[in-house]
């Protein structure tokens, strides 16, 4: 096969006998067949699945691929073949069900890809390193490589315009990345169960975080950020304390953390976000300090967080188009924690056994509000309401759905919202 074109890589006449061997250009189909000898660049996508051996050492000579590499169903590899040359990868970098993986370290000379870097579906893969002169990529997800404990060669990296993603790794214990300073997607750890440090000190932008499913006991190893459009924290059994005060953030959501016991914020709404505040089933949570630089928010959830007692004053808050108060057994007060809201579009304020009806009705005076309150079951209350006074939304507010899901429990019969 005669190549398309080449590339002479002459830098003057004069340094004609130092140069480079010229790349020949192939596409990406034509490349287990061509009889081009020294350097390939290829113009499309390579994929690698089930070829031969002499097929495979052609990969050695690859310099560069325009499109994507993708490697993918090779049941008997142990390793990767090599790919000595390639510096650069124009798409994604896909490596994924090679069932007998357990390392990949077979590009010496990567620079840049394009893409995503996706890693996954090895059962026995302990090892990723993707040597010391990657600088640039797109995106990162590895996943439901269960025996992977080390990651390495990603240390230059600075900036991702995708998602940084690391899950279903069970014995993952740390992750370093000190020079990464901006994920424009979503930066994910989830289900990590034995990561216990992270090093996130140079990260200062981020699209969204998740963590969720991890060892670790706080967010130490993460710089403060001065913009992250949502904070989302979910069942870390370890993490005791959540002090996420210096950063910039729009949304926090914080659930099924068990052993979590204070959280401090400053909530900054992010331009172009919705602000959210969740705060769901964290058992033993006893103390909030957190606070809003703005005046408004779309949601604040305060639900089933059984040991929570102390709220800081949200002293900016003055409106927010939901407002639920749900299940918190230890809550005794409500004004203090909210002394400026004046609005609120929907308000439930129920199950809270501790918390005297007066206060609820003493806020309730104080902040103008659209429809009729959810409200009852507070301390000493047995609310049990016939007719229900929200007999046509979708909310069931008897004691069960027709599938066995728990309502609300504040009215005797809710046949609509309860569907029975």
């Amino acid at each position: 096969m005669v190549p398309r074109r080449v590339r002479a890589g002459v830098l003057g006449a004069g340094l004609l006998a130092c140069a480079p061997e010229p790349c020949a250009e192939v596409e990406g189909l034509e490349l287990w067949d061509t009889g081009v000898s020294g350097p390939l660049c290829v113009l499309g996508d390579v994929v690698v699945n089930n070829r031969t051996a002499a097929e495979l050492a052609r990969l050695e000579r690859i310099e560069s691929i325009a499109g994507s590499l993708l490697v993918f169903a090779n049941p008997e590899w142990t390793e990767l073949p090599r790919f000595a040359s390639l510096r650069e990868i124009g798409g994604a970098l896909s490596i994924s069900d090679n069932p007998a993986l357990t390392t990949i370290d077979a590009f010496p000379a990567l620079e840049r890809i394009g893409g995503t870097l996706y890693v996954g579906e090895h059962p026995r893969l302990v090892s990723v390193e993707l040597g010391d002169r990657l600088a640039e990529i797109g995106g990162l997800q590895l996943a439901l490589n269960p025996e992977l404990a080390a990651i390495a060669g990603l240390q230059r990296v600075e900036s991702l315009a995708g998602d940084f993603i690391v899950q279903d790794s069970e014995r993952l214990a740390t992750l370093e990345f000190p020079a990464l300073a901006r994920v424009d997607g979503a930066l994910g750890l989830v289900a990590l169960p034995n990561l216990r440090s992270v090093d996130f000190s140079g990260l200062v932008r981020l699209g969204r975080l998740n963590v969720a499913s991890t060892g670790l006991d706080g967010l130490v190893g993460f710089s403060p950020l001065e913009g992250v459009g949502s904070v989302f924290i979910h069942d870390n059994p370890r993490m005791t304390e959540l002090d996420l005060t210096g950063w910039t953030l729009g949304s926090l959501n914080v659930r099924d953390n068990a052993g979590l016991q204070r959280l401090a914020a400053v909530l900054t709404p992010v331009p172009e976000t919705t602000a959210t505040v969740f705060i769901i089933h964290n058992a033993a949570l006893t103390r909030i300090d957190c606070a809003i630089d703005g005046e408004e928010l779309r949601w604040l959830v305060l639900t089933d967080n059984g040991a929570l007692a102390q709220l800081a004053p949200w002293t900016g808050l003055t409106q927010v188009e939901g407002l639920r108060i749900e299940h918190n057994a230890s809550l005794t007060e409500l004004r203090s924690w909210l002394p400026a809201l004046s609005r609120a579009g929907e308000v439930w304020i129920f199950g809270n056994a501790a918390l005297p009806p007066a206060a609820v009705d003493a806020l309730l005076a104080e902040v103008e509000h659209d429809d009729e309150p959810r409200v009852g079951d507070n301390e000493g209350q047995v609310t049990v309401l016939d007719p229900c006074p929200w007999p046509d939304d979708s909310v069931c507010d008897g004691e069960q759905n027709a599938d066995g899901e728990p309502g609300t429990g504040l009215c005797l019969v809710d046949p609509y919202g309860c569907g029975v």
